[in-house]
């Protein structure tokens, strides 16, 4: 071996972890990972309850007085493309919004 490939292996021994410091190392990276699982998580919750509240769910008497949308006027199938009935959006116009 060459002085050169010498000190390169000396430098790779010295950089490896062992012992106490692998296993921080490791309980650090495994809390790491479960602290991002955690909040991918609750922003799933956060993103469902989201959309729960955007849509009325309440009877049709009490969204048509409050003007908020139901899952029957909001969309026809096949209108795709984010599309609203016609009778959805002159309700909206006629409201203003």
């Amino acid at each position: 071996m060459t002085a050169e490939s010498e000190r390169g292996a000396a430098m790779r021994a010295a950089t490896r972890l062992r012992g106490r410091v692998l296993l921080l190392a490791r309980a650090a990276w495994v809390a790491v990972a479960l602290l991002i699982v955690a909040f991918f998580v609750a922003g799933e919750f956060l993103y469902v309850a989201e959309l729960r509240t955007t849509v009325c769910e309440e009877g049709a008497e009490v969204c048509a007085r409050e003007a908020l949308l139901t899952p029957g006027n909001v969309r026809e199938p096949g209108l795709g493309n984010g599309e609203v009935r016609p009778d959805v959006r002159d309700k909206w116009k006629a409201d203003g919004q």
